[in-house]
């Protein structure tokens, strides 16, 4: 199998491989570490059926049983590709053929679709899944036993041989002297009769697939309950993970800052005339001076950044914010639950009293915290939607860009109309009341079910930090804490 060109390097040295250019290899080689997804040069040589190139690798020395990252070796490849020369040469060099395979789940479309392949599955249970009869042929000589092996479905490689062909028209010849080749005395049963059984190993994988994919998926749950620092990761600004409401209100603006100070009555109307109504219910304000714009948002931005390397190194799942948000963190999982909260008691619910009085919203106690990215070649807009909060409070935490401003309509209600939330946004929507041009250091607040989205961002990247609050039934109505 002949490949016609390549780029990088790692794509040479495939490409001399499948050529069966030996010459070529060893020029574009320095190691037999190849591709993470093939395994080593033997590997790559072993599917690619090359002959030559197996020869050179077995004689200098390449290890014939590695596994690569999947739990194929060579021969495993060999086997599946059905080359006897092959298999051959890796016999020779001593391959183990008691090596059997891992199940394997690839999930195809999104993860909607569930291809599953049985594991233990040793290399004759691969030549008769492809219906290798050359291949069947020698590794049957070399290892009469290997016929007797049963994979972890319960299958001989004489059944995957036919099983595996039962649903075409009719059993294809090559198929039928593999399993004359591993038990001649035995009859071959009708079409209907093996794909009945196929039937009844594939409910059998998929259900002990399904067993080991929710075991996995517990142990990523129980990983990513505890925060990064339980794991290793060496935070950048420890401070932040401790802030409580004292710490983060003398971080606001100072007109902000004294605001809250005050008692109840004085409170309200202060904040009201600090807070600029950009449409009917939604508010914008200056939340940190302008002088200091860069110095809390700054430290939240690398720590977030600092985070997502450490958890590409580490293999640590991060949770992404919500289903239209791709790119972002949610706070809780980093261990910044403390702040996020500090925020919405010591801000979002003295500003949501202040300004939606008629609420009666009482102290945010349930809080989803997490930020957002918009930028090229990731997120770039978000669709017309409703939170899933009762109170919003969105705050531009830094980024160089260009655009990207958020529109709101009206409020989702059960009086009037429906907003069809028309998707992709028309630039001529006649429902848009305003669109709110993002600066470093401002914020926003609404209410969760005011209709809204956000334009495009035309060029840079842009952070934002998102709380979506709530309050139990069992404190609406009460006042948030006086500040000492």
């Amino acid at each position: 199998m002949a490949l016609q060109s390549a780029h990088s390097s790692e794509e040479q040295l495939v490409t001399a491989i499948a050529n069966d250019d030996v010459e070529e290899m060893l020029t574009v080689s320095c190691d037999q570490s190849v591709t993470k997804s093939i395994g080593s040069m033997l590997h790559v040589a072993a599917m690619y059926s090359s002959v030559a190139c197996v020869k050179h690798l077995v004689t200098d020395m390449a290890d014939v049983n590695l596994r690569n990252k999947d739990g194929y070796s060579p021969i495993h490849f060999a086997s599946a590709d059905g080359d006897a020369e092959v298999i051959r040469s890796l016999l020779a060099a001593r391959a183990d053929l008691n090596l059997t395979t891992p199940d394997a789940r690839a999930r195809l479309m999104r993860g909607a679709l569930a291809l599953d392949a049985s594991g233990g599955r040793n290399p004759l249970h691969l030549a008769a899944e492809k219906g290798r009869l050359a291949a069947a042929e020698v590794l049957f000589a070399a290892c009469p036993a290997l016929a007797d092996a049963k994979d972890f479905d319960g299958a001989l490689p004489r059944d995957v041989a036919l099983r595996e062909g039962a649903f075409a028209a009719k059993l294809a010849p090559n198929r039928k002297a593999i399993a004359e080749l591993l038990n001649p005395a035995e009859e071959i049963p009708e079409l209907a009769c093996l794909r009945e059984q196929a039937d009844v190993d594939a409910k059998k994988r998929r259900h002990r697939l399904d067993k080991q994919e929710a075991i996995a998926k517990a142990a990523k749950a129980r990983l990513t309950s505890r925060p990064p620092s339980d794991y290793g990761y060496q935070a950048k600004w420890p401070d932040i993970y401790k802030m409580q409401v004292r710490d983060v209100i003398p971080c606001l603006n100072h007109e902000l800052l004294a605001a809250l100070s005050l008692k109840s009555e004085q409170r309200h109307s202060i904040l009201r005339n600090l807070c600029e109504e950009i449409a009917e219910g939604v508010f914008a304000f200056q939340m940190v001076p302008e002088a200091d714009v860069m110095s809390l948002s700054t430290k939240l931005l690398e720590e977030i950044d600092g985070v997502e390397e450490w958890a590409k190194q580490s293999d640590w799942e991060l949770r992404r914010p919500n289903s239209m948000n791709r790119y972002g963190v949610v706070l809780e999982d980093l261990g910044l639950g403390a702040f996020a909260a500090a925020l919405a008691t010591g801000l979002a619910s003295p500003l949501a009293a202040a300004l939606y009085p008629e609420r009666r919203f009482g102290v945010f106690n349930d809080i989803h915290a997490f930020t957002v990215r918009y930028r090229g070649g990731e997120d770039r807009f978000l669709e017309t939607h409703v939170d899933s909060s009762e109170v919003t409070l969105n705050i531009c935490l830094g980024g160089d860009f260009r655009g990207g401003g958020v529109y709101f309509h009206g409020l989702d209600t059960q009086e009037g109309p429906s907003d069809p939330m028309t998707s992709p946004h028309p630039s001529d929507c006649t429902r848009c009341a305003v669109t709110h041009e993002h600066r470093v250091g401002t914020a926003i607040i609404h209410l969760g079910n005011h209709i809204h989205g956000a334009h495009s961002i035309e060029d840079g990247s842009r952070t934002n930090l998102i709380l979506w609050c709530r309050s139990s039934p069992a404190k609406n109505g009460s006042e948030p804490p006086e500040l000492d």
